[in-house]
């Protein structure tokens, strides 16, 4: 991904062994489900995460339902609508988290197109966060999620979140999720960080989130039998920052005298 422009932040490519977070507690969550009827809220059984209607962080756009054809058991609830925005250059929702300034959430916004306007064409636009570029929405086709996630300490009280029309099709949202961080994580020196790359390494579970992870971090499974484990990537810009974090659990419960030791290498040193 290329850098935020005017907008310093580094990518962030995460790495983990085991993953043990087990908690219940949604209190540092704002769980929007975009388009959703006024006033409505639901407990969602496969997620196990409360979401509301969107309708108090925005007074712009209409809502839609995707097309019945994509209404699948494939898709969780929240994606059977959407809102889009016909009207107007930037579209902004504006989220005030009751602990603002100064602390560090997880913001993802992600999209299902499913043909909710009956144009069969899926639109590409712009995502801001404040008045700062934070990516641009491309979706790979009508029945694919495409998520978009940043890790963002708030410089105020507010968050503003922001659809940008760019002349290529009319921009809409499907949710939008905050997850409050504990500050002492993902540490940088200045600016915000837009994941790479988030595996979870030899989980028998599969695909990872919430309850699982007590921050509702997206896990993806990669499983190896190698001796070495060797990754690789090529930025598009190359001076692009990165940032890893590792994290690491024993697997077995070892004698007082046994330790469990190994190499990692950046660069080939």
């Amino acid at each position: 991904m290329d850098k935020f422009e005017g907008f310093p932040f580094a990518l962030l490519g995460i790495f983990i062994l085991i993953l043990l977070a087990h908690a219940q507690d949604q209190s540092g969550f704002i769980s929007i489900d975009c388009g959703l009827a006024e006033d409505s809220s639901y407990y969602d059984e496969e997620t196990h995460i409360y979401y509301t209607s969107d309708a108090t962080f925005i007074d712009t756009g209409v809502s839609k339902n995707i097309a019945p054809e994509f209404k699948t058991s494939n898709f969780l609830k929240q994606f059977v609508n959407v809102r889009s925005f016909p009207e107007g250059i930037k579209n902004c929702y504006t989220i005030r988290p009751a602990r603002g300034k100064g602390n560090k959430y997880l913001i993802r916004a992600e999209f299902l197109y499913g043909n909710y306007d009956d144009k069969d064409q899926q639109p590409e636009f712009d995502l801001h966060l404040g008045v700062n570029t934070w990516d641009t929405v491309v979706l790979d086709d009508a029945s694919s999620i495409t998520s978009k996630e940043i890790i963002h300490e708030l410089s105020s009280d507010y968050i503003y979140v922001c659809l940008i029309n760019t002349g290529f099709g009319t921009p809409f949202i499907s949710v939008l999720e905050l997850r409050l961080l504990n500050n002492t994580i993902y540490t940088t020196a200045s600016g915000s960080l837009v994941p790479y790359w988030r595996p979870d390494f030899g989980s028998p579970k599969g695909f990872i989130r919430f309850d699982d992870d007590a921050f509702d971090r997206f896990w993806f499974p990669y499983n190896s039998s190698a001796t070495l484990l060797e990754f690789s990537w090529e930025p598009s810009d190359p001076t692009t920052q990165f940032y890893v974090y590792m994290h690491f659990a024993e697997v077995e419960e070892l004698k007082v005298n046994q330790s469990r030791e190994f190499n990692i290498f950046l660069n080939g040193t």
